[in-house]
């Protein structure tokens, strides 16, 4: 990053030197930047489908999926059958839920049978709306076989796993997850995790102080293990009139490093400690504005925020905003493990890609969470998944009483809604409820052994 800021004055019309310039932008969380940069790019090379594509991609990962689809359109009719803008195409229109109609498009314009990387991994992307797997499956392995890159690799076994889920044929399945993740596998001190989880509730047992100047603040933060139903749970309170949604933010982290305020180990906590209330006071504002902008909240919505690791900083918050209020996600461990490890996180997830460590991850959280609801009753919500898809008629209206919102029917009609949906759950997100991810482990079970093993230990019952 830093060198292209040294060098971009020198070679500001260079289209190829942005075009890496705005990928950098990308890589340190600088969208906007890198989507200004990637315009300047197009007015020196207008003619350039590359260029196109990367604009649709910054697009759709902007949220602006309908624009994404223009501008895929534009790169192929500059160049016909650019896989890249196919690919891109596709990915824009399964974000915006019409996978239909993106698989009824890629068959009318590619080869089902294509080895191009690209059109390969658009029929991936769609593999949950494709009648006939072979051949997509056949193109996978064949792909697999001849790459060398280690994330491409990482990426085929998840793609592969999925298409053999679909087939249900697991054992082949939970093998492909598991090369994958044996792939990208990253030390995840377990015994240190629990420790500092433990050594956080014992801080803050006698309750948390609260910053009484921003009581008129109410902030909704969704916690949880990922894929415990985060994402479900902000797109039904989304659905609501006056609540809009940021989705995952670091709203909080950057308000406490601008204020200096430290972070404990594995960063779990902001400290209190030799902060005035003042200073805690601008760092309360300053993460609801954060959470507002990226919301777009207008007048006097409520705004939430779905950082999953927010679970950790419940003590932190509460004294920040005595009137927030937090939902803990409760899923079976065992199909939260799972999920986790068929998941392509884009994020530095280590503990998703062990089993037992994702088990351990999970019971903390679950150990963590209790806390707080027996510290915090009436901050703290403890939403369990399986009771909320199968009762969603009556846990939704409850969920809204909590919050303190009044009921709405939108809120059962959630999957309607035209937010979009940031997460690797855009998809189970933006359907109508469904129970069919209730004990979605069964067909795993003898591959969970490693799971069960952790729930034994510590605590957790098995139905």
């Amino acid at each position: 990053m830093q060198i292209y800021q040294e060098i971009y004055p020198l070679v500001v019309r260079d289209a190829s030197v942005l075009r890496l310039y705005a990928i950098a932008l990308v890589g340190a969380g600088k969208p906007k930047q890198a989507f200004a940069t990637i315009d300047k790019a197009i007015k020196l090379e207008p003619m350039n489908p590359q260029l196109r594509v990367d604009r649709a991609r910054l697009l759709t990962d902007l949220g602006r999926y309908p624009e994404a689809v223009i501008e895929t359109d534009r790169a192929l009719a500059q160049q016909k059958g650019f896989s890249q803008a196919i690919h891109a195409r596709v990915v824009a229109m399964r974000r915006m839920g019409e996978s239909r109609e993106a698989y009824e498009w890629l068959l009318a314009v590619t080869d089902e049978n294509s080895e191009d990387s690209w059109v390969i991994d658009s029929y991936a992307e769609l593999a949950g709306e494709v009648d006939n797997l072979g051949p997509i499956l056949g193109a996978l392995q064949r792909a697999l076989v001849n790459e060398k890159e280690l994330t491409s690799r990482v990426s085929l076994n998840y793609k592969i796993g999925d298409v053999l889920h679909r087939l249900k044929r697991y054992d082949e399945a939970f093998g492909a997850y598991d090369q994958a993740n044996e792939l990208r596998r990253t030390p995840f001190d377990t015994e240190l995790h629990t420790k500092h989880t433990r050594e956080l509730m014992e801080s803050w047992k006698a309750g948390p102080p609260t910053i009484e100047a921003n009581a008129n603040l109410q902030p909704i933060f969704v916690t949880g293990v990922p894929r415990s139903g985060t994402s479900l749970v902000e797109q039904i309170l989304s659905a609501h009139s006056n609540v809009a949604a940021a989705g995952e933010t670091v709203a909080v982290a950057k308000a406490a490093q601008k204020l200096g305020v430290a972070m404990k180990p594995y960063g779990y906590e902001f400290g209190l400690e030799g902060q005035d209330e003042s200073q805690l006071a601008d760092m309360g504002e300053m993460v609801v504005k954060g959470i507002e902008k990226l919301a777009g909240a207008q007048g006097e919505q409520r705004v939430t925020d779905k950082m999953p690791e927010n679970i950790m900083q419940v003590g932190f918050l509460a004294s920040l905003f005595p009137r927030a209020k937090f939902i803990h996600c409760i899923r079976d461990i065992r199909d939260v493990c799972l999920s986790c490890y068929r998941q392509e996180f884009s994020g530095f997830l280590p503990y998703t890609r062990d089993l037992t460590a994702c088990a351990h991850y999970a019971s903390d959280v679950a150990e963590i969470g209790q806390f707080w609801h027996e510290l915090l009753p009436d901050q703290v919500y403890p939403l369990h998944y399986s009771e909320l898809v199968l009762n969603a008629e009556s846990e939704i209206p409850a969920l809204l009483d909590f919050v303190e919102l009044p009921m709405e029917e939108d809120c059962l009609r959630h999957h309607e809604s035209d937010r979009t949906v940031r997460t690797a759950s855009f998809e189970q997100a933006t359907q109508p409820i469904y129970t069919d991810a209730i004990a979605r482990w069964r067909p795993y079970e003898k591959h969970l052994q490693p799971v069960v093993d952790v729930m034994r230990e510590r605590g957790i019952g098995l139905n």
